[in-house]
């Protein structure tokens, strides 16, 4: 609900009442569509390479998005912002879950 006003807020501020949706859309589109992508470079590159350069895309894109002057450059920011949060989330999971399978087998 918070996420709804905030949205409507910085919609307003854009003059872009009409594409509110797609601050949200944004990040989630790119955070789904990445998400094997991800799983497939952890495997290759490991977990910790992968979760540190996604912090690195996180930031970036969070930054564009808290500089904005224009409402592309805006959504620009919440898509790299959604590629980098998507293994802030997943592998996140990941590495909860085999930490508690290494704790329970010892």
């Amino acid at each position: 609900m918070l996420e709804r006003f905030l949205g409507l807020d910085i919609a307003s501020s854009f003059d872009q009442l009409n594409g509110q949706s797609w601050i949200a859309n944004a990040y989630l589109l790119t955070n789904t569509a990445f998400l094997p992508a991800y799983g497939q470079m952890a495997d290759i590159f490991g977990r910790h390479a992968v979760m540190q350069s996604a912090i690195l895309i996180f930031l970036v894109g969070s930054a564009l998005c808290t500089g904005a002057q224009t409402w592309p450059m805006l959504l620009a920011g919440r898509g790299i912002a959604g590629i980098g949060g998507m293994p802030l989330c997943h592998l996140r999971c990941n590495f909860l879950t085999r930490s508690c399978r290494m704790l329970r087998h010892d």
